[in-house]
């Protein structure tokens, strides 16, 4: 935005050196707003257009950051794999350009705290460029952000789509992870996502739940449910897989509830 307003501004210094002489000119001011209009008409089409190149821009680097990751996945098989490879390396051969990538699949993965680390470790070993003083402050942000929800009361899901199964979908199949509750027909709360999500952890909260004035710690028995929606909605069908998990005093559990998407919807 500061390349914007230093364009802008530029671009006004140089319109009115050029207005200057004709305000000056002692001519009618019929004369002088027809020699005016065209050169304001040019300047308001040029500060649209660089507004533009700049936000395409930003939206340009955001889908090369996504065609990077999905290029590892393909290669790879799992950006945690690849995660894993890049910090026994760091940690034998540290350099700034390696630490900076770490950061950026850690928070890829949504792993705010570890990307956090791993952008401070990027400025220790040298690295200047603003974008990664920027994405820390992000990362430290999501990370307390996610700290904060965590004290919420809720249940830790973590949902996963084997690969062979995987590789029936699209990326932006829909998913969905939905909780019931017994003696109550509709879910008592559904979370939408996308195949290219997953595996995924989630929390689902008070703030998740479809009933009104309800309370996630109402319910001491829950059906944990994940599955594909090739529809886009709630309602699976054939082709769809979905997992389930029934669970019992959920609040007592310490470790996330593991959901695996493998059972075929006929």
């Amino acid at each position: 935005m500061k390349i914007v307003g230093g364009f802008i501004f530029l671009l006004a210094l140089a319109l009115w050196c050029l207005m200057w002489p004709v305000i000056k000119e002692r001519q009618p001011a019929r004369y002088k707003i027809k020699l005016l209009l065209p050169v304001l008409t040019l300047f308001m089409v040029l500060s649209v257009l660089m507004y533009g190149l700049v936000g395409g821009w930003s939206q340009y680097q955001s889908y090369l950051s996504f065609l990077q990751t999905e290029k590892i996945k393909a290669e790879f098989g799992s950006v945690d794999k690849v995660i894993e490879k890049l910090a026994h390396h760091l940690q034998q051969k540290p350099d700034a350009q390696g630490w900076f990538l770490l950061g950026k699949l850690y928070l890829n993965q949504r792993q705010y705290a570890q990307a956090a680390a791993s952008f401070e470790k990027a400025i220790q070993w040298g690295a200047t460029d603003k974008s990664v003083k920027r994405l820390q402050a992000q990362a430290l942000a999501l990370a307390q952000q996610t700290q904060r929800l965590s004290l919420l009361p809720g249940v830790t899901v973590t949902v996963v789509l084997p690969p062979a199964i995987r590789r029936q979908f699209s990326d932006d199949t829909v998913v969905f992870i939905v909780l019931k509750a017994p003696g109550i027909k509709m879910p008592i709360a559904a979370v939408k996502k996308q195949v290219r999500d997953l595996p995924l952890t989630i929390r689902i909260t008070d703030s998740s739940l479809m009933i009104p004035d309800a309370h996630i710690t109402d319910f001491h028995k829950l059906t944990v449910l994940a599955k594909t929606a090739l529809s886009g909605t709630i309602v699976s069908g054939p082709g769809d897989y979905q997992g389930v998990r029934w669970v019992t005093n959920w609040q007592k559990y310490t470790q996330s509830i593991t959901v695996s998407i493998t059972h075929p919807i006929h």
